[in-house]
Order: C-alpha cells, then sequence, then structure tokens
C-alpha cells in the first residue's frame, strides 16, 4: 500500500539508503514537468505506486523481509 511505500521510503532516508519512488505526478509530461510537479507536494499528499531500494543486501532484506510482494 501507499502507506507502507511511505514508511520504507523513510526507513530508507533515516539509514542513508539511495532509492527511488514512484507516484501518479510521475505519468505525465517529461522529465522535468513530473519533477516540477512532484517538487509541489508534501509527502503526505503523494500516493505512492512503488520504490526500489539501493544498499546492501542485509539492510535491504531487514527493510523489506515483511512485504508481501517480496516473499
Amino acid at each position: 500500500s501507499s502507506n507502507k511505500i511511505r514508511e520504507l521510503r523513510k526507513a530508507a532516508l533515516d539509514r542513508g539508503l539511495k532509492f527511488t519512488d514512484f507516484a501518479p505526478t510521475m505519468s505525465i509530461g517529461t522529465y522535468e514537468e513530473e519533477y516540477a510537479l512532484t517538487q509541489t507536494k508534501k509527502d503526505e499528499e503523494l500516493q505512492y505506486w512503488a520504490i526500489v531500494l539501493f544498499g546492501p543486501l542485509e539492510t535491504v532484506s531487514e527493510l523489506t523481509k515483511k512485504l508481501s510482494l517480496y516473499r
């Protein structure tokens, strides 16, 4: 769910992991338009669709082990 992705995003930020997240604001226009629109939204206004984490396998696994799509 969007809220679980939001929590995972916060945990990634707290641990210094790099990540890319995807929200509806990123599905229209050019990259520049998507970026500008996303920047106008507060975190709680975004409905997250997905997130990709980059980092040590142990850290990423610890954060994602309870997610149903990961199993």
